[in-house]
């Protein structure tokens, strides 16, 4: 495997790893350090793009980032993110395939949307202070250890700072044997700052000292600085809205702090209706800047942010509930009916009452240049092609972490027959129901889990999705997702 040199003079290799090489020189990954107890890093990412693997870390329930050199210089390539799933060799977590990435110029830094959002796992917010020299942080990552060629676990050891720049962060082991290794780009530096984990750096380059089958006797490694390019992250992240299983979405009357959030029909292009959720704080934030607070009357409304306020600290669980730091409760709504007020309750596992999805809404677009799109709002509606529109509403869909495919308005992607030639339809909404399970692979095709995929005979507009035998290289099968 070829390495690159750093302008700085320092050879160093670069820490991504080759199916290639997994039989003869196999992965690298934190060597010197210890293996992730089960639960201990499920933010951890492993990332497969195109036979090579790296590391990287979840930043959002949609997003991952990691280092610029894992992706092709052009497009995403076939790609997948493990994430949630410390040991490989386990059932926890989930593989998403990754349909967008976002490259910064300046350093290696690579932010890779993921297909669906990923619940039950907290996403590591970037750190706003500065690394400072001398300070102990912790690297993790899945790449090769002093002892493994191919870890199943993710590692993890400590580093010291050792010199800091506009970009970059130099670290040093602070613990014996403790090295960087192949397959550990992008895995996070991270520190804990006030009971919570922030992503200092990424993991770029290393003199692999310690690492298996190196004999290397200089030490240390050069991690991607985050800190200052916290604003620009978040910038990346698009706006979300907040959707109950009843199909309503959250909203408030006025931008004035303890306006209580409410539950109204979704709206396309509304943004008192647009929230980041989990910003760097843990918070879910109006695009007015205020944040969700629950209150001790168990009300949610809108009030001004305050780091270290635990009724405005928010997270996914796997079942899609919304749970309150602060008294362990579930945002709740006791009708479904236009105009009510959004609560907390007592958390019960599966109450669609309390069952919400943050969806960051794109076109489907086909490689003849067409988006799908619907006629009519009606169930049983036809899923075509048409010329795309990016503010037309009736072409914005949202992949759901339940692998739903929604429309903006409410109606998901159905099927009435598992037979081949079955048109894509629109229905209510169920998110048990597997003809509603759809995936876009990383062969950027859209399978039903009766394992047919999306195709059109035709590139005119106006022509039908229908479901056909998957053919990877068949470009009328090719989708991807565009802002």
């Amino acid at each position: 495997m070829s390495c690159r040199r750093s302008t700085a003079g320092l050879a160093v290799g670069l820490l991504m790893t080759t199916v290639g090489l997994l039989s003869a020189t196999p992965a690298h990954a934190v060597g010197g350090g210890t293996p992730a107890q089960d639960g201990e890093l499920p933010f951890v990412a492993k990332v497969d793009v195109d036979g090579r693997s790296c590391s990287g870390v979840l930043v959002d329930p949609e997003w991952v980032a990691t280092a610029g050199p894992c992706f092709p210089e052009e497009g995403v390539g076939k790609a997948t993110v493990t994430v949630g799933r410390s040991d490989l060799r386990g059932r926890d977590g989930q593989q998403v395939t990754i349909v967008d990435i976002v490259k910064r110029e300046d350093r290696a830094l690579v932010l890779a949307r993921l297909a669906r959002a990923v619940l039950g796992v907290a996403p590591v917010p970037v750190a706003t202070a500065a690394p400072k020299s001398g300070e102990v942080l912790r690297v993790a990552g899945f790449g090769r250890t002093a002892e493994e060629w191919v870890p199943d676990k993710a590692h993890v050891a400590s580093f010291r700072v050792q010199k800091v720049t506009s970009t970059r962060v130099d670290v040093v082991g602070a613990e014996d044997k403790a090295a960087i290794c192949k397959g550990d780009a992008g895995g996070p530096l991270f520190r804990e700052a006030g009971g919570r984990l922030e992503l200092v750096g990424l993991n770029h380059t290393s003199w692999q000292k310690g690492c298996l089958e190196e004999t290397e006797t200089r030490d240390g490694a050069r991690e991607v600085r985050m800190d200052t390019v916290a604003d620009w992250v978040g910038q990346q992240i698009p706006r979300v809205t907040i959707r109950n299983s009843n199909g309503l979405c959250w909203d408030i009357g006025s931008n004035e702090p303890a306006t209580p959030v409410v539950m109204i029909k979704c709206q396309f292009g509304n943004g008192s209706q647009y929230w980041w959720t989990l910003h760097a704080d843990g918070t879910v934030r109006n695009t007015n800047g205020l944040c969700a607070e629950a209150t001790t009357k168990n009300t949610v409304i809108t009030q001004t942010c305050k780091p270290g306020n635990a009724g405005q600290r928010w997270a996914w669980a796997s079942d899609g509930s919304l749970r309150n730091k602060a008294q362990e409760l579930c945002a709740d709504i006791v009708s479904n009916e236009p105009g009510t007020p959004v609560g907390v309750a007592r958390c019960v596992f599966g109450n669609p009452s309390q069952r919400w999805s943050a969806l960051s809404d794109t076109m489907i677009r086909n490689t003849n240049g067409l988006c799908m799109d619907l006629n009519t709002n009606n169930r049983g509606e036809i899923v075509l092609t048409a010329n795309c529109q990016p503010t037309n509403p009736s072409q914005r869909w949202a992949f759901g972490a339940d692998r739903t495919i929604r429309n903006f308005n409410g109606l998901c992607m159905d099927l009435s027959s598992n037979a081949a030639g079955t048109k894509v339809g629109m229905n209510t909404c169920q998110p048990t129901n597997p003809s509603q399970h759809w995936e876009l692979t990383p062969d950027r095709t859209i399978r039903n889990s009766n394992g047919l995929c999306m195709d059109i005979s035709s590139n005119k507009p106006s022509t039908n999705v229908i479901m056909v035998r998957c053919q990877p290289n068949n470009p009328s099968q090719h989708w991807t997702q565009q802002r």
